[in-house]
């Protein structure tokens, strides 16, 4: 191997370092994330999330407006509205207002069909974003937890913002 007699420490040391590091990445490391994943609640509290995303892309619907005889005659001043008043304040139709409402109806229900596909992947994208991160993020929980918690890492301490960009990885959109 190298000569580690010129060094400040010694070889055991180092051993030992390697071995301790080794253990932390590939046993403690995969524990500890997978405890403070279970206890932020992330697998519980995702697939509502997910839900709630999606029905915040939810398409506006476009609303004709109502045009009464005042809204038309009215713009002639006193005679517009006296004849309004004779002949009542009544809803003119708006033509091909059926047609426009039928088409929102059927996009209103093609956003449905998708939220609930949507939310029926939603326990496997969740799950799938924990293990992303767990993967990703290695090296930053064996750090967390090979130093007793004592130095750590920015996407341990930011557990849900790891998680929520795990959620956004190709591996999981697709699920």
């Amino acid at each position: 191997m190298f000569d580690t007699s010129n060094t400040p420490i010694s070889g055991g040391t180092v051993l030992g370092l390697v071995i301790y590091g080794t253990l932390s990445l590939f046993v403690t490391g995969p524990i500890v994330s997978e405890r403070l994943i279970e206890k932020s609640g992330w697998l519980e509290n995702c697939p509502e999330a997910i839900r709630a995303e999606i029905e915040a892309q939810r398409p506006q619907p476009f609303r004709l407006p109502n045009i009464t005889c005042s809204d038309i005659f009215g713009l002639y001043g006193d005679d517009g509205r006296e004849y309004c008043d004779y002949y009542g304040d009544y809803e003119i139709p708006i033509p091909f207002a059926g047609l426009i409402e039928k088409f929102q109806n059927v996009a209103a229900e093609r956003h449905d069909r998708h939220v609930a596909q949507q939310a029926a992947k939603a326990g496997s994208r969740c799950s799938c974003a924990a293990v992303v991160t767990q993967e990703r993020k290695r090296i930053d929980f064996a750090i967390s937890a090979g130093t007793a918690r004592l130095i750590t890492p920015v996407s341990v301490q930011n557990l849900d913002a790891s998680l929520a960009q795990g959620l956004r990885a190709p591996e999981c959109s697709d699920r």
